[in-house]
């Protein structure tokens, strides 16, 4: 699923901040088999993925599920599934160096002060503070804003909700920027393309709380926020599929 989303994600010529994400591994969310027949996947939460990652995770699948649907392709994908009540999942190591709007709050500030620092990448933000306009067909006017660019309209923001130092700032801010030393190859810069993005139309709509991010405080009902009930019906709803291994 990782390499999947990744693929689509490049493909799109998505932010580079998007693609680092997808990239690493642990910030996609597990599954198990679940159903009478064992042909259903039930999506685990994890406890340190916020609920704007959640958002834009499931925006992502749905994205991927529509293009291939107009593309008229034959889908060799399996069926995941939103559970009413959430399943924690197993893995409760995060992965490090992500960006900060990555991380749950709730999960950051229970961190020791050596973990704060070592675990959130606090240069760098991935997500819009608005979640409904995450992977939307409508431009945004930031949308093709570089990363740096995109740092310096949103950062700070978060930072406040963090409550990172200012000392702490300090020090992140004196490190050497890497921005140009990425990982991935995106064959496509994120500023100057003046390509119509394609595949990004979520279809339906999306009833959510407000955002963790949005006012400094986080809902009270985070703590049972996921990917798996973003957008969920009676008691499971079919939203994504993942790729089956021959």
């Amino acid at each position: 699923l990782c390499n999947c989303r990744l693929d689509y994600a490049i493909a799109n010529k998505l932010p580079k901040r998007y693609c680092k994400l997808i990239e690493e591994i642990g910030a996609h969310s597990d599954d198990e088999i679940g159903g009478k027949n064992g042909d259903v996947y039930a999506i685990r939460t994890l406890c340190y993925r916020s609920r704007k990652a959640n958002i834009f995770f499931c925006k992502l699948d749905e994205a991927m599920a529509s293009s291939e649907a107009n593309q008229g392709a034959v889908s060799r994908r399996r069926t995941r599934v939103l559970p009413r009540v959430p399943i924690p999942s197993k893995n409760i190591a995060a992965p490090k160096g992500l960006p900060m709007d990555f991380y749950k709050l709730k999960w950051y500030k229970a961190l020791n002060p050596m973990e704060k620092r070592t675990y959130p990448d606090q240069k760098n933000v991935a997500f819009l503070p608005n979640a409904e306009e995450l992977l939307q067909a409508k431009r945004h006017p930031n949308k093709k804003c570089s990363d740096k660019q995109f740092n310096e309209l949103y950062r700070d923001e978060v930072l406040k909700v963090f409550e990172i130092s200012d000392e702490e700032n300090f020090a992140v801010e004196g490190e050497e920027d890497k921005e140009n030393n990425d990982s991935i190859d995106l064959e496509a810069p994120s500023e100057g393309d003046d390509d119509e993005e394609e595949g990004f139309f979520v279809p339906g709509e999306y009833q959510y709380e407000d955002d963790e991010y949005s006012s400094g405080e986080e809902s009270s009902k985070e703590d049972n926020e996921s990917e798996a009930d973003v957008s969920s019906v009676g008691n499971a709803q079919s939203y994504s599929m993942e790729v089956v291994e021959d």
